[in-house]
């Protein structure tokens, strides 16, 4: 509610949102006041709570739209960054298998361990999964001081992860 100022579409449908609330408004208190008449307005299809509907139906139908739309695209935004983090990861993989094991065995296999290190702890950041999850993530994957370091960088682990494929 308090954003709705900011929104365009907020802006746009506020008129008729308001119609319908002064409509109904008036409708109710008609109806206490005078119920014969408060019937008849009521039973009449064009001049009572129909009218009022048909008039809100059209704005709310674009919001429900616009919102959906935004959804589905930041839906498939987030599935192509992820397909891309893929394909990456991927081509990190095959690189470190060609061109580092032969000369860094134990380097290669760490920066392959760290590497899938990160889709797993940016999965569980993603979906809010626990700390005791990333943990067990950690204690299979690494060990001895490279496990003891990363469990200590609590804030923002991915960006740890990154650095550390840096190094290694």
């Amino acid at each position: 509610v308090w954003r709705w100022r900011l929104s365009t579409t907020a802006r746009r449908i506020l008129p008729a949102v308001l119609m319908s609330i002064v409509w109904a408004t008036c409708v109710s208190l008609i109806v206490k006041s005078s119920p014969r008449l408060g019937a008849a307005i009521l039973l009449s299809g064009k001049t009572g709570a129909s009218a009022s509907v048909s008039a809100l139906t059209a704005p709310l139908a674009l919001l429900l739209t616009l919102r959906a739309n935004s959804s589905m695209t930041r839906l498939l935004e987030a599935r192509l960054a992820w397909g891309c983090f893929t394909l990456h990861s991927r081509s990190i993989a095959n690189l470190l298998q060609v061109y580092v094991m032969p000369l860094e065995p134990d380097a290669s296999i760490l920066a392959m361990r760290h590497l899938s290190i990160l889709g797993w702890l940016l999965k569980a950041r993603l979906r809010d999964e626990s700390e005791e999850s990333q943990e067990e993530v950690l204690r299979t994957m690494l060990s001895g001081e490279d496990y003891s370091w990363l469990s200590s960088q609590h804030s923002n682990r991915p960006i740890a992860i990154t650095s550390r494929l840096r190094q290694i």
